[in-house]
């Protein structure tokens, strides 16, 4: 965690994987996702689905956990907000 605290005080905007939050069967992985979303260091969300049989998306199990674990503003921030804000950013250059 001290290392991603690092990268955000850099400035650096942070995304993890839905399927992190829900389906991962890395133990580690999900518990780290989890407090980074508790800690509110996310700032995208992905799901780096590349195929349905490894690793698929899971998006509606990842947000149920999500707006288990975290506050509705903080979700909308992060699940479509950001974005839209970046996207914004990058057409007005």
């Amino acid at each position: 965690m001290e290392d991603i605290r690092w990268l955000k005080d850099q400035g650096c905007k942070l995304q993890i994987n839905l399927y992190s939050l829900a389906g991962d069967i890395n133990k580690e992985r999900r518990d780290l996702t989890r407090k980074m979303i508790k800690e509110r260091l996310v700032d995208f969300l992905g799901t780096d689905a590349h195929r349905m049989s490894h690793r698929p998306p899971r998006i509606a199990s990842g947000m149920k956990v999500l707006n288990e674990i975290a506050d509705p503003e903080y979700v909308r921030e992060i699940s479509y907000q950001n974005a839209e804000r970046f996207l914004k950013m990058k057409l007005m250059k």
